[in-house]
């Protein structure tokens, strides 16, 4: 007696296993880095301190606001900060609000941030699974997995630095411009905006997703006429202005010159442009980013300057310093390059995030797993491709580090866009792998004839990007 076919699973049988199964990735994925937190306090073995580079200012800065004082110095409360971009430090303050103490509780703040790498675990599958059209919960679940499990991100997520946050803001920042690509509204284009602006408040280099990825897909959408694209992306823009206004303005009165997000532009130029990272290869440095070049210059600015005149004599400095030296920025810019991607000497960059409080072995391991995901990735473009999803999107962020790394300097933690692009076309390249080794259609739509699938359907109307 024939069997009858089983049936296609209906769509609230679909989001039942999806929603289950990024439940129990999720609560694996915050398991592990609650873990790792708890087993790594108290360590001082990577640079001397429970909380190294960049970290040691995220932390204190929150537990200055916590205790109500303001941006202010954790030594000097006269004096006014604005060294990064406030997010991260406000999201933090409530911890030392609540524990209170005279010290920064760095567990709590760590194990705030693993919190919030769990939440990207989430983001990072709902990605998938919008980006997997028909086969979305099978890509969606894949792409949590492997987020789950990636060092280059669970890294970042056990140390107080602005790095999980700002991946958080670039999975929602890509999940609403797919949103837009579906229906290209007023509405959709200023939460796009919106999305940027917040995300910039963590990482200022990600204002870069307005320009190079939304743009072009506004630019790319026929069904609006050229004044109505130009006034979506005018929109965008504005808003995300909007989100950055109150600091901005709060900014005016504490500083002598405007800052319009931090007063770190300064000091990364001028330690990125220097005689200890152009051309100094016996001593590992070209490419990267030297503190001591701006330690030496201190004493030549006077010492009553607020942190805006700081920033700006050091801008002056490696302006000057750039245009004098025009011609090494070619391979500078080529080390800078090989050093983020991983081509040029990995092994300087895992010594190197250990300043940072990344553990030499778990730089190897996201190292590797960059290795092995970025051709997988390559297979899921070329999958995407062939299905005419817009693609764009995911690419761009590889334009976005490289423009980053380029103007800065080369580590790893500036590929954060290209990290979540790779994992998510990853996981639509794996999806489609596993359905061909099952003999079953791996093109995204029921039968295998290449036609569009419901979730794709408003973008095949559009030039596939």
């Amino acid at each position: 007696m024939p069997v009858p076919p089983t049936p296609a699973p209906t769509p609230s049988r679909r989001a039942g296993t999806f929603g289950i199964g990024l439940a129990v990735i999720t609560v694996l994925g915050l398991a592990g880095r609650v873990t790792s937190v708890l087993a790594t306090r108290g360590d001082t073995d990577l640079c001397g301190y429970d909380l190294c580079g960049d970290a040691l200012y995220y932390s204190a800065q929150a537990h200055v606001l916590g205790q109500g004082q303001g941006f202010t110095d954790f030594f000097d409360a006269t004096i006014q900060t604005a060294d990064h971009p406030p997010l991260t430090a406000a999201f933090l303050a409530p911890v030392s609000f609540v524990l209170g103490g005279e010290t920064s509780p760095v567990t709590a703040q760590r194990l705030t941030m693993a919190l919030v790498g769990a939440l990207v675990i989430i983001a990072v599958g709902f990605l998938g699974r919008r980006v997997g059209g028909r086969r979305g919960t099978s890509v969606g679940l894949i792409a949590a997995a492997i987020a789950a499990v990636n060092a280059n991100f669970w890294m970042n997520d056990i140390i107080v630095m602005s790095e999980t946050l700002g991946t958080l803001g670039i999975v929602v920042v890509l999940l609403l411009i797919y949103r837009f690509v579906d229906r290209p509204s007023l509405g959709r284009a200023a939460a796009v905006g919106a999305a940027v602006g917040v995300t910039m408040l963590a990482r200022a280099e990600l204002a870069l997703f307005l320009p190079v990825t939304f743009a072009p897909m506004v630019l790319w959408a026929r069904t609006l006429t050229v004044p109505a694209r130009i006034g979506r992306i005018a929109l965008a823009g504005v808003c995300a202005l909007v989100v950055l206004l109150p600091w901005t303005i709060h900014n005016l009165g504490r500083f002598e010159n405007p800052v319009l997000i931090s007063t770190n532009d300064g000091l990364t130029l001028v330690g990125a442009n220097c005689d200890d990272v152009y051309g100094v290869r016996d001593q590992g440095g070209i490419g990267f980013w030297s503190l001591n070049c701006a330690e030496r210059l201190r004493p030549t600015i006077p010492a009553d300057a607020d942190q805006s005149e700081v920033s700006a004599a050091y801008r002056e400095i490696a302006v000057e310093y750039i245009s004098n030296h025009q011609r090494l920025i070619p391979e500078v810019v080529a080390f800078r390059i090989g050093r983020a991607t991983g081509l040029y000497a990995p092994a300087d960059m895992t010594w190197l995030n250990m300043g940072e409080g990344r553990a030499r072995w778990a730089s190897w391991v996201g190292m590797v797993q960059w290795y092995v995901l970025v051709p997988i990735a390559i297979a899921g473009a070329v999958v995407l491709r062939r299905r005419r999803f817009p693609v764009w999107p995911l690419v761009s962020t590889g334009v976005i580090v490289l423009v980053t790394v380029v103007a800065f300097y080369g580590i790893v933690r500036f590929r954060l866009p290209a990290d979540v692009a790779v994992v998510v076309l990853a996981a639509v390249a794996i999806d489609a792998g596993f359905r061909r080794l099952r003999g079953r259609p791996s093109t995204g739509d029921a039968d295998g004839s290449g036609a569009a699938t419901d979730a794709d359907a408003t973008a095949v109307r559009e030039p596939v990007a």
